[in-house]
Formats: structure tokens, sequence, C-alpha cells
């Protein structure tokens, strides 16, 4: 049975409301930093050492964009680079200790203000959510993948 009209605008309305929400709650812990910057400081940990242009593809953003908020992190010691030895015109990234330990530090607030927000659920409420999260999740890649090869069901 397909998806009313309806019921997408109101998923829609939802997911903003819980951007918003998410971005809120989590942007008051932040310490001055924004939650893109944030996003790539945890980018360029996962990764180790990287190079902004390889940040920059993996955001889909500009490389400016990433250049500039990599300033920032290195203003604030978070990250350091040194110049790539395959290709001197290019700079390696990579977090630092202090960096690490502002992302656990950001990390861990972040669980304890999330835990006392869902404070009144289940256990089985939050897992039951974030499985219907993850189907969601995978339909909208679905459905990305398909738009970007052409296959548009419909």
């Amino acid at each position: 049975m397909p998806v009313t009209p309806e019921a997408v605008s109101d998923l829609f309305l939802q997911l903003q409301s819980l951007n918003r929400s998410t971005k809120t709650m989590i942007g008051r812990q932040s310490d001055r930093l924004s939650l893109s910057t944030l996003l790539l400081l945890s980018q360029v940990q996962g990764l180790g050492e990287v190079r902004g242009s390889a940040l920059a593809e993996l955001l889909g953003v500009d490389t400016s964009v990433v250049s500039r908020q990599l300033a920032v992190l290195e203003a604030a010691g978070l990250t350091a680079r040194r110049p790539d030895p395959h290709d001197g015109r290019a700079w390696l990234v990579h977090i630092t200790p202090d960096g690490a330990q502002r992302l656990q530090d950001l990390r861990s607030e972040r669980a304890l203000l999330v835990a006392q927000a869902l404070d009144d659920w289940g256990d089985a409420e939050v897992r039951q959510l974030c499985a219907q999260l993850v189907r969601l999740d995978e339909a909208f890649q679905h459905a990305i993948n398909a738009s970007s090869t052409g296959k548009v069901h419909t």
C-alpha cells in the first residue's frame, strides 16, 4: 500500500523538528565549535591522517569549506598537519591528543544529555526507534542510489 502525501508531509515535518532539536541540544555543548566543524573533527579522528581534499570529497563539500574548518580546528589545537610526503603541495591532517579528548568529552556529555531526555523511555522503545531509523535511512539511501543511476521507482 503506497504512502500517502499527507503521511510523507508529516514525516518531513517531524524530521525537520528532530533535526532542529538535535542541533540545539548538541550545539549547546559544542564549546563554540560549529556542528559541521565537530563532524569534521570526528571524521579526521576516524580516518587517521588524511588530506583535506579527501575530507571534502567524503563530506560532499567544496575543499574551501574544509580548509576553513580545518584552520579553526588547527588554531584551537585540535588538529595538526604535516606535508604529504607523496605530494609536496598537499598536507596531511590528524587529530591531536587535545582534539581526541575534546571529542571524547563531547560524546560523553551528549550521551548524558540524550539519556536524560529519554529518561521516561524504556530500552525496548529506544531500540525499536533505532531499528525504524535504520530502516528509514536504508530507504533513503536506496532512493538516492536509484536516482543517481536513473532508476527511480514511482
